[in-house]
């Protein structure tokens, strides 16, 4: 409680600790523990055993942010098999949430609508509430152009490397009597299937052709 109130008012070690896990370790010397993604501390849920999150925080556009794909709903639900693999139809389906949070994004609704809404049913009520006479294949474009148009200006600021902490990849975790792991060649291949179907090359920079495919080659 009072390292929390130092935190606050930013005195002694709490104005260190008042920047956040990333400054803080900087500051500190104590970059090799730190648990963070782009600067972003992770939410409460493990990738070492919600194995889709590691795709989720390392490839989010904000740091390690849990709604930006919300892996931990298609882990949970076991909506593309067990929360506890990285299969090539798990990268797909994090694919097709990631457009589908950019929908919610985007048209600013509540990310708890995810058993309400559809996308067909956004993409309905977006032409009625504007007047647009915009195709289901073009509003799917438009997603994934936000999406990765997101992605194109981490690129321009240096933000493009897709990374954990190495925490993640050197500890286990123990969950009841079972031992969690996330792999390093596990992880890497997760994210080379994502780079190849989102048409990234494998520095993390946007391919040429995508860019034609969703006229960002101008930008």
């Amino acid at each position: 409680m009072k390292l929390i109130r130092k935190i606050a008012y930013r005195e002694d070690i709490g104005n260190i600790l008042a920047d956040g896990v990333f400054r803080a370790a900087k500051r500190l010397g104590l970059e090799d523990i730190a648990i963070h993604s782009r600067g972003l501390e992770p939410a409460g849920y493990d990738p070492r055993t919600l194995k889709g999150m590691s795709l989720a925080y390392a490839t989010s556009p904000r740091g390690a942010c849990h709604l930006r794909m919300m892996a931990y709903y298609v882990d949970i639900k076991g909506l593309a098999g067990s929360p506890h693999e990285l299969t090539e139809k798990k990268i797909e389906k994090l694919i097709e949430f990631e457009d589908f949070m950019t929908a919610f994004d985007s048209l600013m609704l509540c990310k708890f609508g995810r058993d309400i809404f559809t996308l067909r049913m956004m993409w309905k009520l977006l032409n009625a509430v504007t007047g647009f006479n915009m195709s289901y294949e073009e509003f799917r474009e438009a997603l994934e152009r936000i999406t990765l148009l997101t992605r194109l200006f981490n690129e321009r600021e240096g933000l493009y490397k897709d990374t954990l902490p190495e925490r993640f990849f050197r500890e286990s975790l123990t969950f009841g009597k079972e031992e969690r792991r996330l792999e390093r060649e596990e992880f890497n291949r997760a994210l080379r299937m994502y780079y190849e179907k989102r048409g990234i090359n494998s520095d993390g920079r946007l391919k040429e052709k995508k860019k034609r495919e969703l006229g960002l080659d101008k930008l």
